[in-house]
């Protein structure tokens, strides 16, 4: 029993960046993806594209930037001003990165094999499309989250 809540106990942190780095990039994600599912056309397609853009820089590259620019001492004195502190940040900056891999493209192709908007106008069909989409991208991320 010992040896269970020691191994819970390390991996708090993991767990947490994994739990808040998938609800911040789901939210995100299909926030952005269902935009271009439903504009569609060359809006949806440009949309697209722009993800594309971003999944060519490297996540490292942009953690360095972001730990440099944080690191600045007025920057770093305002942020704990606000009782932010450098973990709170990284769950977040994991979650506003990891948006761009799955949940944008998974929350459009849901909205576009939906056809959204439908003659009805109800939004069912949206729901029925994106559940299932953002269910199967959700699943795939987490391990991605927490092994890194």
């Amino acid at each position: 029993m010992a040896l269970l809540a020691r191994l819970c106990w390390g991996a708090r942190i993991s767990l947490a960046v994994g739990l808040v780095a998938t609800l911040v990039s789901l939210v995100i994600g299909v926030s952005y993806g269902a935009v271009a599912g439903y504009l569609g056309g060359s809006v949806g397609n440009l949309m697209m594209r722009i993800i594309d853009v971003l999944c060519s820089i490297p996540f490292i590259f942009v953690v360095i930037f972001l730990i440099t620019i944080l690191s600045t001492e007025p920057l770093k004195q305002t942020l704990e001003d606000y009782g932010i502190n450098r973990i709170m940040i990284f769950f977040l900056m994991v979650g506003a990165i990891y948006w761009r891999r799955g949940p944008a493209r998974a929350a459009a192709v849901g909205v576009v094999l939906a056809g959204w908007p439908c003659s009805r106008g109800c939004g069912r069909c949206a729901r029925q499309g994106l559940s299932c989409s953002i269910t199967a991208c959700d699943c795939g991320s987490k391990p991605s989250l927490l092994l890194g």
